[in-house]
Parts: C-alpha cells; structure tokens; sequence
C-alpha cells in the first residue's frame, strides 16, 4: 500500500467517527475512559467533542497522532471548531491525492496551498469580521497606540453574549437538557424552549462571569489584556451539583453564580451552633480565615493498629501506609499522651496568634474560620474549649486543593504549612511580627451564610481582595447532563477569552465558508490562474464544500437542493451569496420557491463564531495536509530483510553452498513493455517541467520570505 493511501484510510477512519458528530444537532459518541481508582469499572462519558472524541481513541500510528496534536492544540487556543478542523483534513487530503493523479508534484501543491491560504483565505475572513468595539471598524486608520487604549466597558455585551450563545449552542441539544421537573411532554416545541433556557442560562453566566472580572472594572484597557494574561481557571471556582429528588430547592434550578466569594462544604457538626451562638451576640464584625497545609490528628490513635510486628497495607493500595508497633498497652498510652500534648500546644499557640492579632485588629469578636489539610475529633475538641466570647471557630477540612489555592490567590495570602515555625513563642509579643503573619497568612470576608438544605458554608464579601474571585454553581439531574453543562460553560469562558484578545466575530452558519468558496469561484472562472493554482483552487472548493453537506446531512436537510440554490444565487447575485448562511430552522413545504427559507444572513439572526477559531481552523488544516503531502514523498515502502542478513556470515556461507548444491533457483525478470515505460518517463519528464518552470521557482522563492504559519515550525 502507498503512504498516500495509507494516510487517506488512517485519517478516513477519523473523518468517520466525527462526522456524525458536526452541528447543532450532532449526534454523542460513547467513550469509554481508563479504570477508575484502579477498579474494574470503566469510565463511560457521552461527548460529541472531536477533542474528547480523539484522546480517547487507541489508535497509536504516526498519522492519526499528527492529525491529534493538531486537534489538541487547536482546543487550547481557540475552545472550538476541533470537528471541523477533522473534516477538512480529511476532506482537503482527500481532493490533493486526485490532483497528484494529475501528474502535480506534491511539493508544487505544497507552496500553491500556502499561497491560497494568504492570498485568498485570510483576506476574505478579514473581510467578514465585526468588531466587538464599534470605534474598531476602521481598524486600519487607527494606531496602534490608540488601539491599546481602548476601554474594555466599550464592548458590545450583545455581540458577545450572542457569540456564545451561538456556540454552546453546539454543544448541547435536547437530549441533554429535556424536562427534568417530572411532567412528560412530547411537543418538540417544550423541548427546544426548555433548550433555549439552558443554552441561555449558561451563556449568561459565562456573560456575567467575564463582566465581573474584566469589563466592569472601567478601568481596565486593551493593553492590561496584552500585558496579564487571562486565565479564568485561576479566578473561577465550579462547584458541579447533582440534583437529587429529595432536595427541598427548586429542581428546575441551572445555575448560581457568587462574586467575591466561596464555599465549602460542612463536615463539622459545631460549625453550625458556633455560628448561630456568634450572630446572636455580634454582627457585623470582619472574619478571619486562615488555611493551614498541616495534619492535626493523632497518628498513634488507630484502632486498626496490629498488636506486634510492622506490618504494611495491601498491595491493592496504591500507596502504603506503615502502621505504628506497640509491645504493650502502656507503650501505646504513653505514646497517645506524648501526641495529645503536642496537639495541645499546638492549638494554644494558634488561638493565642489569633487573640493577639483580633485584639491588633480593634474587633470586639471575629468569627475564624480555619480550613486544614486533615483534622481529627480530638483537635476539634481542643479549638472549642479554647474559644473565647471574642472568637468563635469554624474548622473545615479535605477542601479541594485548586479550590484553595485560587481563594488565597484572590486574598493574597500564602498557606501554613508549619504551626511551630510560624506561631513560634518569641513572636508572640511582636507587634510587627503580628502584623506581618496577619498580612501574609490571614485573610477576611464580611458576610457567612449556613445553607441549611445542603450543609453548605458560603463565605462572601472577601475584605481588600487582591484579584477578583468568581465561584458558579452548575446543577443537573444526571451525571451526564452535569458534565455536558460544565463543559458548555468551559467552553463559553474560552470564547469570551478569544473574544476579549481578539475583539471581532465572525457571522455562523457556514458564511465565512460560502464566502470562501464564492470568492475561489470567481478566481476559477477569470482563467487567470496558473494549471497548479487552479487546480489547488477547485480542490480547496470542494473541500470546504464539506462543511455545510455535513451540517445539512446530519439536520435532514435537503443537500443538492440547497446546494444548488446557493450557486445559482452566486451566479446571480454576489453580494447577496457574500452574506448567506444556512437556515436551519424548518421550514413550509408549501414555499419552496423561495430562497429565503434555506438561506438567511446570520448576523440579522444572532448567529455568530470567534474570529480565532475560523483562522486557526483553516490555517492548521492547511498546515497539517502540507505536512502529509511532504511524509508521503520521505516515506519509502521497505523491502523486508531476509533471514539470511540476519544470520551470522559462517553460517550464512555454509547454507548458501548447501542450496547450490542442491538445486538452482529460478527468478522470473520484470514484464517491462515499451509502453509502460514510455507513459512512466513522460510522466516524470511533465511533473520535472511543472516543478522546475520559472514561475513555480520565483513563487517558491517569493513564499519563502512571506510565509511562515506552520505552527509545528515555531
């Protein structure tokens, strides 16, 4: 098999997995993940991600892992557009094997693919983009300098909340978002109603989320955006919630979104009278929280303790643990009473630290809320016998360590990993130590809430925060529906970070892409093109044709015909095919006439895309079919190594003299006619002509100096 065909079955096999898949009404591929925790069970998702889709395929061969760095790098950048990034590969490779049929040289092909994406491509997406600031339109007349002032709170919140809208809209359908309160419904028109609420809700959380850490702050320019990189996950917190039948919340609930705040889950059973004990005495006062990376628990306290011997755990455990010995009870007494003094001094050091800095603070009380690695019932017991009236405790442990870490990053704040070394006693009476433990390690909120229903903590209102700090809460019914809401909403904070660097969209509805196709046309039909060009030009047509077949095929729409309608308007009219995009609402039987039922202009409808991901997406495809047009012309099928070669020479000798003694073999020559052999040079001797004319070799040279966008180059 030729490396040609070889690669067209490798990334063929992709192409089928994700067609399914395109669209907004694509359909879920189930995915089966690695073994859980080391058990049997397999972890089985739904996704429809050509990005999830990809990873967890097995398939290990140098083609299908070119086709999936690309897929995964094209994720990290732009959060979109990875199934149609699969179908271009596919589809572009595919039309450039017909072409070398030809008799094209692929390097010939290479440089004209190149030259298409710079001079036709990317002019045509440029043309089409819709600045997300309206003094942005003439982008061209303005400076750079003047460009970098530009305030954030100048951005159009429609045209981005409608962006992403219009993507998560992708990602969700009606199988995951159907009516969950208990009443069946089997009108299609509940289930796309109860679809658009969903799609809504999380589109404006992601909205208000961007809102609250960039554009509300006036302040905030185009320049900060370029000199500090957005990184939500270090600013948003997500707390998945599983709804269950027997909560006593609203069911119907999607989303809850909590600015400068957190939450943590109560798995004290004082927290809740300390808190209740401290309201009624005191209000208003700030609280103090502190998180300490430290153990306090008493290690020699373990019932599972053998009686003699050091013995480990299983070898089922990932990690072993060395439990302690003991020759006699009173080893062990000794020992527990040695811990417990050792525990006592520490919780004494932390509640004088935390006396002292109260009283530093002019607070008449303070509710500290202290958040440990691991804590036992006997360091619990020790903090509320050393409360005061002055300061009650809430102590929370196992706390997610991401979690923490973005709440001390919002209160700049560091974490204790060592009581003794902190609260050390020549500190004590410090003033200016005080002061910097309370500067470096302690930080405040103004408001705490216990939610009863969920035995939740929420901590709000942080004092002096140094950045922003977001936490959204996403319910679902299911597992399922749960991660498909959580992805969506990953996947909107993505697009609202494309759309901030960028600050134009792009019209939807495979529009960048019939404009694509209308402008190559045109270029075909002025017979100006070089035999190269024109060829890569019909071959690019026909490639990106794939886009909409694909969306129209998986919505059951009517191909050919709309096709065909679509070319017909581009022969009329072209200014009228430059704004079309496909309808995908259905539409009256009774008007088929009319072209306005298959067609409409995606910007009058709301339907939008990110700039980025329209580029990116055809630059990589581009990129990555060069790159396998060039493989196929180093990679050269091996002859298999005879056995013979593998064996030492002596031996080799001996059964070479043997077989001659024994028979004579008989290699029957090529069949080489006249004919073969003629087609076979004048092929050559016509991609030699192509490949070496003086037109291929000054736009070979002509690139090399313009053209640098391969992204594996860089």
């Amino acid at each position: 098999m030729e490396p040609k065909d070889l690669i067209l079955n490798v990334i063929g096999s992709l192409y089928d997995i994700v067609k399914c898949c395109y669209g907004i009404n694509g359909q879920y591929q189930m995915l089966v993940g690695e073994e859980d925790n080391g058990e049997d069970k397999n972890n089985v998702i739904l996704s429809k991600k050509a990005s999830e889709i990809l990873k967890s395929l097995k398939i290990e061969h140098v083609f299908s892992n070119t086709v999936k760095k690309s897929v995964h790098m094209l994720e990290t950048i732009c959060y979109d557009c990875t199934n149609t990034l699969v179908l271009l590969i596919y589809s572009l490779f595919r039309e450039c094997v017909v072409i070398m049929e030809k008799g094209i040289h692929p390097i010939s092909l290479v440089y004209s693919l190149q030259n298409s994406f710079t001079t036709q491509i990317e002019p045509i997406l440029k043309s089409l983009r819709i600045p997300l600031i309206p003094s942005l339109e003439n982008i061209d007349t303005i400076d750079n300098d003047e460009i970098l002032k530009l305030k954030l709170n100048q951005i159009n919140l429609d045209l981005l909340y409608k962006t992403i809208y219009s993507i998560i809209n992708t990602k969700l359908d009606n199988s995951t978002v159907l009516n969950y309160s208990g009443d069946n419904n089997d009108n299609d028109d509940s289930n796309n109603n109860n679809d658009n609420i969903v799609v809504s809700n999380i589109a404006g959380l992601c909205l208000e989320t961007i809102k609250s850490l960039y554009i509300n702050n006036k302040d905030f320019t185009i320049k900060d955006i370029m000199n500090h990189r957005i990184s939500f996950q270090d600013q948003v917190i997500i707390y998945p919630r599983l709804l269950k039948n027997n909560d006593l919340f609203d069911l119907n609930i999607i989303s809850k979104f909590l600015s400068n705040g957190f939450i943590l889950d109560n798995n004290n059973s004082n927290n809740n009278n300390n808190l209740n004990n401290f309201k009624n005495n005191y209000s208003g006062s700030t609280n103090f929280i502190l998180f300490i990376n430290e153990d306090l628990k008493l290690k020699s306290n373990n019932s599972d303790a053998p009686q003699s011997g050091l013995t480990k755990s299983s070898g089922q455990d990932k990690k072993e643990k060395t439990k302690l010995v003991f020759h006699s009870a009173q080893e062990r007494t000794e020992l527990l009473e040695y811990e417990k003094t050792i525990l006592k001094n520490k919780v004494f050091k932390i509640c004088k630290y935390i006396e002292k800095i109260v009283e530093l603070d002019n607070s008449s009380a303070a509710m500290i809320v202290l958040v440990f690695n691991s804590i036992d019932e006997y360091s619990k017991s020790l903090f509320d016998t050393n409360s005061t009236n002055s300061s009650k405790f809430l102590i929370f442990d196992n706390i997610n360590q991401q979690h923490i870490r973005i709440i001390n990053k919002s209160l700049g704040i560091n974490c204790i990993n060592s009581v003794d070394s902190i609260f050390s006693k020549e500190g004590l009476e410090n003033k200016e130590y005080l002061l910097k433990i309370k500067r470096n390690f302690i930080g405040g909120c103004s408001k705490i809430q216990y939610r009863v229903f969920t035995n939740q903590f929420e901590f709000s209102k942080l004092v002096n925060p140094v950045s922003p700090l977001i936490s959204v809460e996403i319910f679902a019914p299911s597992n399922h529906i749960l991660r498909q809401r959580v992805g969506s909403f990953v996947t909107g904070m993505g697009i609202g970070k494309c759309c901030l660097e960028d600050l134009f969209i792009l019209p939807s509805a495979s529009s960048p892409e019939f404009s694509i196709i209308g402008s190559l046309k045109r270029q075909i039909e002025s017979k100006k093109l070089s035999f190269v060009d024109q060829q890569t030009f019909e071959a690019l047509v026909k490639s990106i044709e794939t886009i909409p077949i694909t969306l129209l095929s998986n919505q059951n729409k009517p191909v050919l015909k709309i096709l065909d309608l679509f070319y017909k308007t581009l022969n009329n009219n072209n200014q009228e095919a430059a704004a079309v995009g496909i309808n995908l609402i259905s539409v009256d039987s009774d008007s088929d006439g009319d072209n306005k039922q298959y067609f409409i202009n995606p910007s009058d409808f709301g339907i939008f895309e990110t700039y980025r991901g329209k580029t990116q997406v055809f630059r990589f495809a581009i990129d990555i079919v060069c790159l396998l047009l060039k493989i196929d012309q180093i990679i050269q099928p091996q002859p298999p190594l005879q056995q013979k070669q593998q064996q030492p020479p002596p031996q080799q000798n001996q059964q070479q003299t043997q077989q001659k003694k024994e028979y004579t073999e008989f290699k029957t020559p090529d069949i080489i006619t006249d004919a073969i052999e003629k087609d076979k040079i004048e092929k050559t001797k016509k991609q030699n002509e192509i490949f070496y004319s003086k037109e291929e070799i000054e736009k070979r040279k002509r690139l090399d100096r313009k053209f640098n966008t391969n992204p594996f180059n860089k």
